[in-house]
């Protein structure tokens, strides 16, 4: 079991490969802090040899420092909601990620593949098989028409979970104890797998996420123009 999730990140032109093992359904909120944050929860990860495959491959978020582009896929709310993906994409192009190249990638692991020159056929399964029920579950996903309103109010529920997982997260305390253990001139060493956004301080935290709520006003509202449907 599992939400497998790689994280790429690009700097001088080198490439490092990092593996997640709980990310993939939940890897738009991982984008919400900006590049700085996330960089950050990137580097102590697990550096892996290669790319997952297209079985075991379930999200992926490239940052490409050199470029300043980011490209990623996945997320519960996002996966097969092509409508939903190109307001996130823009939120993030205007708000935490301003300045930088926001993509999605379209074909998940292969679009990934295909960005850092990767053989595409070693990330190809052949042997996945899609249950036609299931099928048929995304087929409509994807054809389901959103108002703008619709597409707001999930958006805002994406921020919500996201909230509402930060009050169940010890993160607060336990970061409170570790900066304790820092006057005292004690190291103490935090696994990133178990805090959530332990390196990003709470006054930036309220930042972002009035950054991100005043957006998601302002789309429903009709204050935000949206591309055609591509992120």
């Amino acid at each position: 079991m599992g939400h497998r999730t790689n994280y790429i990140l690009i700097e001088n032109k080198e490439h490092d490969i990092y593996y997640a093992h709980w990310d993939a359904n939940i890897i738009g909120r991982k984008l919400f802090y900006g590049p700085d944050s996330l960089v950050q929860y990137i580097r102590p990860l697990s550096v892996s040899e290669k790319l997952l495959d297209t079985v075991w491959g379930e999200g992926a978020a490239l940052v490409d420092m050199d470029q300043q582009k980011l490209l990623f896929w996945g997320d519960e709310f996002l996966w097969h909601t092509p409508a939903l993906v190109t307001c996130f994409v823009q939120m993030l192009r205007e708000t935490t990620w301003k300045g930088w190249q926001v993509e999605w990638a379209s074909e998940g692991q292969v679009t990934i593949a295909k960005y850092l020159g990767v053989d595409t056929q070693t990330v190809l399964n052949t042997e996945e098989e899609e249950d036609d029920d299931e099928g048929e579950e995304v087929e409509a996903k994807e054809a389901t028409t959103y108002t703008v309103a619709e597409l707001a109010n999930l958006l805002d529920q994406m921020l919500q979970n996201h909230l509402q997982n930060l009050d169940y997260d010890p993160t607060a305390t336990i970061r409170s104890f570790i900066k304790d253990h820092h006057k005292k001139g004690k190291e103490v060493t935090v696994n990133p797998h178990a805090l959530e956004y332990n390196n990003i301080e709470d006054r930036h935290r309220e930042q972002v996420i009035q950054q991100l709520s005043t957006w998601i006003a302002d789309l429903r509202e009709g204050k935000v123009s949206l591309p055609p449907n591509k992120a």
